[in-house]
């Protein structure tokens, strides 16, 4: 042996190694441990030779370390095990233990020489983690992954005892609004205190969450009726009764809840949580401060509109919508003078849906901007192609929302149309009488604009909106139209009929042109000739026709066919 690793060099090596260095024999007794052994236990030498250690190792890790010494005893390989051992300060730290069997010249098994290291601090890192996998940060309850396996268990749990079990979903109302107004760091501590008061409010094995944002899941505990459930929602509604403090500012809140229940509403946690939500879209829908169960008709009649929305995003990419066009017919000679544009949509599973059933959705979702432009540019290219063809076209009119008129109707819309470089007075807008209580200042600049470029205005659905005599003869519009409210009864009602009468006389004074909508009888037919109306749109003179059969009536313009019967 070279002389620097004699027996004192090597016995000084060990003895101020900082790790713990220890030997046993064959009987698992102690032969020999370092200085920081010794530090650790709090221990002296003669303490520690010839005893086990059993009684410093925690009661839950004594099974484990049994199995590997037995192992690495019968079948002298290499010890791995992690235990707690109890430092001298009466704390169990986890130790890495390791160890190499020893053996004399002969083979026989002689002992253990080892090494543990302490590696609590990385233990509790690890732990840190996996919590942040499965715990939310800001309130530090289960999230949404860990959710589902919890769910998971208390449907297994209650299955085969028929039991119900609770699923509700819990959000703050206008919980955006503190957001915005106090500062994303109060609404972070608005979370953490909803957190908080929710673990308080807990009764029994109930299991708390937080999925995302403002919302939170309770599991209630499983029961033989919804009873449990009424309680719980109860017990979160009064959770918002008590005032928050935000930026030193007590602020009372109320919430909303939606509940579904195991098994009538779903049978995997994922559908469950689904029903959950859909029920607290309900509960908002009230007005906030309720909670609501899972109503499967509901859900059905907002998958549909949710299914719709997604179809229509890609309705106008797609090129499945298309545009019909129903005639203005003018009074007493029948002619084709005009045609309203109305847009169709094709869908490729639904067949041919009327504006009805998709305008408002396209206003409520965002859409209703790039369905307008569609709108423009195909009513330009239309246009275009039967001048291109010979015809000679009729303004066509198109329906333009409040928000759209207001905003990007110039800039944007009526540039999809102009395009296609025709004539202005071919082009005809539509707005209604609740456009003008937005900001009628406004209007009458656009309406001027409008009208000084050559394109046309018309007031559709009048006599049942916001307009005065004041602001209508302020507005530079050149056309009224007589809402069907008043059409459909003028052959029977005096009401009706004197409300035609009237609008058609103050149009003739004003000198617009009137426009009767919703025709469908002779008798409304002859009642309108008889108030000289000017011009009406209805089934009975045309019905809304695809561009190859519109195409048809600009070719035979006097009378156009579909009212010859009537002359």
């Amino acid at each position: 042996m070279p002389p620097e690793l004699d027996r004192e060099f090597l016995w000084n090596l060990l003895e101020h190694i900082p790790a713990m260095i220890w030997m046993t024999d064959a009987d698992r007794s102690c032969t020999y441990v370092n200085r920081a052994t010794l530090a650790f236990t709090g221990t002296t030498l003669p303490q520690m030779l010839g005893a086990n250690w059993r009684h410093t190792i925690h009661p839950d890790d004594l099974v484990p370390l049994e199995v590997a010494l037995d192992h690495h005893n019968e079948d002298r390989t290499a010890l791995r095990v992690e235990i707690r051992n109890r430092r001298h300060d009466g704390e169990y730290r986890w130790m890495q233990v390791r160890g190499h069997p020893l053996f004399d010249k002969d083979g026989t098994f002689r002992g253990t020489i080892g090494l543990s290291l302490d590696i609590t601090d990385a233990k509790r890192h690890e732990h840190e983690l996996a919590r942040m996998v499965t715990h939310d940060k800001i309130t530090g309850l289960p999230n949404r992954a860990l959710l589902e396996s919890l769910i998971e268990a208390a449907i297994d749990n209650a299955r085969g005892e028929g039991r119900k079990v609770p699923v509700l979903t819990f959000g703050v109302d206008r919980f955006q609004t503190i957001n915005e107004t106090q500062g994303h760091g109060a609404g972070d501590a608005l979370l953490a205190e909803i957190g908080r008061r929710i673990g308080l409010i807990r009764h029994g094995h109930e299991i708390a969450g937080h999925l995302s944002g403002n919302r939170f899941v309770m599991i209630g505990e499983a029961g033989a009726s919804t009873e449990n459930a009424y309680r719980a929602a109860g017990r979160l509604l009064e959770l918002c009764r008590t005032p928050f403090r935000l930026n030193d500012v007590p602020h009372e809140l109320s919430a909303s809840i939606g509940i579904s229940i195991y098994p009538d509403d779903g049978h995997e946690p994922g559908e469950l949580m689904r029903a959950a939500e859909a029920a607290l879209q309900t509960a908002k829908q009230l007005g906030g401060n309720h909670f609501a169960f899972f109503d499967r008709d509901l859900h059905g009649h907002a998958k549909n509109r949710f299914d719709l929305e997604t179809d229509l995003r890609r309705a106008i990419p797609a090129g499945e919508l298309l545009l019909h066009f129903q005639p203005k017919v003018s009074l007493p000679d029948y002619r084709l003078v005009g045609f309203e544009a109305l847009v169709r949509w094709h869908h490729p599973e639904r067949g041919m849906l009327p504006p009805v059933t998709f305008v408002n959705l396209a206003e409520e979702c965002g859409l209703i901007g790039a369905l307008t432009r569609w709108v423009f540019e195909a009513v330009g290219r239309q246009q275009r192609e039967w001048i291109d063809a010979g015809l000679e076209p009729v303004p066509i009119a198109v329906n333009v929302s409040p928000r759209e008129f207001l905003g990007d109707l110039l800039e944007d819309h009526l540039a999809a149309y102009q395009q296609f470089e025709l004539p202005a007075q071919l082009m005809e807008i539509e707005i209604t009488e609740s456009t003008m209580i937005t900001d009628f200042d406004r209007v009458c600049r656009i309406v001027q604009g409008l009208t000084d470029a050559g394109i046309k205005v018309a007031m559709d659905d009048f006599g049942t909106g916001y307009s005065s005599l004041a602001s209508l003869n302020r507005l530079p519009i050149s056309t009224l139209k007589i809402d069907r409210a008043f059409t459909k009864d003028v052959d029977w009602d005096r009401a009706s009929r004197a409300v035609a009468s009237a609008i058609i006389s103050l149009a003739a004074e004003l000198g617009l042109e009137v426009v009767a909508e919703g025709v469908e009888t002779r008798e409304q037919l002859n009642v309108l000739r008889t108030l000289k109306c000017t011009v009406v749109q209805g089934f009975l003179t045309g019905r809304p026709v695809p561009a190859d059969e519109a195409a048809e009536l600009l070719r035979h313009p006097a009378p156009i066919p579909t009212a010859r019967g009537l002359i």
